[in-house]
């Protein structure tokens, strides 16, 4: 009765572990995102290509379903990653979500 408790404990841990690498796997393709898209002539599909390839270079494997939105208006962008980490709890889905924004960049010319 103990061992089968013990091993979905371990693998409860290893799950939590592995949406803790999904989440920041998401993280650094949102801020990745946001740098190309952010530049000044930058566009919302220039930062949601470089979002999808660092995902598809670094997350084969721990993460499913990535779902990327980029929204650029007239001052900011915003990047948001929605990510799924690999079940090994059957039953046990854990969605992970990252987020960046920040302003975008412009050329404004000094005035003497």
């Amino acid at each position: 009765m103990a061992i089968p408790l013990l091993v979905m404990l371990v693998l409860l841990i290893v799950q939590f572990a592995l949406a803790a690498y999904a989440e920041h796997i998401a993280q650094g393709a949102a801020d990745q995102a946001l740098d190309t898209a952010r530049t000044m002539g930058g566009t919302d599909t220039a930062g949601q290509t470089q979002a999808q390839a660092v995902l598809t270079q670094l997350a084969t494997g721990p993460l499913t379903h990535p779902l990327v939105s980029v929204t650029r208006d007239a001052s900011t962008v915003t990047v948001t990653i929605t990510v799924t980490a690999e079940t090994l709890v059957p039953g046990f889905t854990l969605r992970v979500h990252a987020e960046a924004s920040g302003p975008i960049e412009t050329f404004t010319p000094d005035t003497p």
